[in-house]
């Protein structure tokens, strides 16, 4: 089973088009996969994707509110 490892990700927006954001960070070695969390307006994270992928689209973004993001790495070895 994986774990959380202790270093993060650091997201940077590769392209927007009003209504998505493509999200992407750097690989991290010994990654299982990665989950990407979305918040809106300050609200509770919340898991948006499991992915392999170091990139990721975030859709149904509305005007007028906010959008947080976090990924976390589940590791394959320690």
């Amino acid at each position: 089973e994986g774990m959380i490892g202790k270093a993060t990700p650091v997201l940077a927006i590769a392209g927007t088009n009003g209504t998505s954001v493509i999200l992407t960070w750097d690989k991290v070695s010994c990654m299982k996969y990665y989950e990407v969390y979305r918040a809106t307006n300050g609200g509770t994270y919340r898991l948006m994707k499991r992915t392999t992928s170091t990139t990721v689209t975030s859709t149904g973004l509305k005007a007028g509110k906010t959008y947080s993001y976090k990924v976390n790495k589940k590791m394959r070895c320690s």
